[in-house]
């Protein structure tokens, strides 16, 4: 198996992305593009195999003015799974979530997705039960920059 390289996701990649994983990413506005925005793919040679993107949100008051970031999609390929993969990619979001001065950062899993469950505990984030459409999962958040 080849190395694993990371790279931040420009419209070709994310093109990619899209014609092997399948048009919902861009139905759900799964990898957003531009300034607030940060999106990664992992690569083993021509194999994309993850990917992961946040995009910015403001807080509600009374903390108008700041931002956190949401993980809109921690996605990787069945092949590649328990390499550590995702955690390096939310590690590498973390790290530009954090130097671009958002407070938090948050994500989304529903509760079928034990694998998930366990690696957000891992990777110290908090959890909160919540219902998203009508799907039980969780709410995962970490502080990136306290006040």
């Amino acid at each position: 198996m080849s190395e694993i390289i990371y790279k931040q996701i420009d419209q070709s990649l994310k093109d990619k992305i899209v014609s092997v994983f399948g048009d919902w990413i861009v139905e759900h506005d799964c990898l957003l593009l531009g300034d607030d925005c940060y999106a990664v793919v992992a690569l083993s040679g021509d194999d994309i195999a993850g990917f992961a993107g946040i995009n910015k949100a403001e807080l509600a008051a009374p903390l108008n003015g700041c931002f956190d970031a949401f993980i809109n999609i921690v996605e990787v390929d069945d092949n590649f799974q328990r390499q550590g993969i995702g955690r390096h990619m939310i590690s590498m979001i973390e790290d530009w979530a954090k130097s671009h001065g958002y407070k938090q950062i948050r994500a989304w899993s529903s509760e079928d997705k034990v694998a998930a469950i366990r690696m957000w505990y891992a990777l110290n984030y908090g959890m909160c039960p919540a219902v998203d459409h009508g799907i039980k999962g969780y709410v995962y958040a970490k502080v990136l920059n306290p006040f």
